[in-house]
């Protein structure tokens, strides 16, 4: 994978419309600003959907809801070409660290399937 390419985060509607009131919301926006992904929304659902899939960019779902409807987004799409988490459980956490939690399970994550790292960040 190149350093250049983004994933694109998928939310459940909902959560996308709450913005920062939603924990999926929060760790979507963080991976935006460490420049590593885009937030998608239905559109860009419909436009991965219907690319081939050697064209399809790759994909996080991250679900916040015990409802589980972002688990029924990830279907048709081969499993090479996406990442679910579900972050239902951690939500009743009072104290939850984003940046923490991205940098534990999602960047790893990330790594083992796709051999993604961080770029170095270089000193002047």
């Amino acid at each position: 994978m190149t350093e250049s390419e983004e994933f694109i985060v998928f939310l459940c509607t909902s959560a996308a419309k709450a913005g920062s009131t939603k924990l999926s919301f929060r760790i979507a926006s963080h991976l935006k600003t460490m420049g590593i992904a885009d937030i998608g929304n239905l559109q860009h659902l419909a436009l991965q959907q219907a690319a081939p899939q050697a064209d399809q960019k790759k994909m996080i779902f991250i679900n916040d809801c015990r409802s589980g409807c972002v688990n029924v987004i990830t279907q048709g799409f081969q499993k090479e070409k996406y990442i679910y988490f579900d972050i239902s459980p951690l939500l009743p956490a009072n104290e939850f660290d984003v940046e923490k939690y991205v940098h534990a399970e999602i960047l790893p994550t990330l790594n083992d399937k796709w051999n993604y790292s961080l770029p170095a960040l270089h000193s002047a």
